[in-house]
């Protein structure tokens, strides 16, 4: 029976096609899967698909999805232009896994005083990661860090001190990492 035990990427857009590397056990020679996300399903919620493989219908396995700009981590690398979370800007998503000790930095430009929501989703979508969260200055200084949700998914609000670009380092508190270890970060202007 194929198992998959990740996806990469673990979630889209709904009402788009979500195309993705699976990980797991025999899964004959594939490579990547398709699936429809329908419109009306619950953002955020696990949404449970049996995948066809060659070796057959697989045990269920979950994606999940919103109506956010959706971004890879692993196609930005460190020269990636900066998310844009302005008033006026869209909702975005950034969709990634972690090695083991692996850090993964997103910049987000944002407004003076803008108060941004930031969320990682891992653990509610069948992650194995612990996430752990830091925004960082351009030069690297620690403005906040998300210890005091160890163990769980990660919702924040934060304001920026000033106009510019900042960092979102996302890690794993156990170290430990894979393609099971996926997330889903969401930088939202609140207000």
């Amino acid at each position: 029976i194929p198992v998959i035990t990740a996806l990469n990427p673990a979630g889209g857009k709904r009402g788009q096609t979500l195309t993705s590397s699976p990980v797991g056990e025999n899964l004959g020679n594939v490579s990547s899967l398709s699936f429809q996300i329908p419109v009306n399903v619950i953002p955020d919620r696990p949404l449970w698909l049996f995948p066809d493989t060659p070796a057959g219908v697989g045990l269920p396995t979950s994606i999940s999805s919103n109506d956010l700009v959706q971004f890879a981590a692993d196609k930005r690398g460190a020269s990636a232009p900066a998310i844009t979370v302005y008033s006026s800007s869209p909702p975005s998503c950034v969709n990634g896994w972690l090695a083991p000790r692996q850090k993964q930095i997103i910049p987000f430009a944002v407004e003076a005083g803008r108060t941004i929501s930031i969320r990682c989703i891992a653990r509610a979508a069948g992650s194995r990661l612990y996430p752990l969260i830091r925004i960082l200055d351009s030069a690297g200084k620690e403005l906040l860090n998300t210890e005091d949700q160890l163990g769980r998914d990660i919702a924040v609000n934060w304001t920026a001190p000033s106009a510019g670009t900042f960092q979102a380092e996302v890690s794993s508190a156990d170290n430990l990492g894979g393609p099971e270890h996926f997330y889903r970060l969401t930088f939202w202007p609140a207000g």
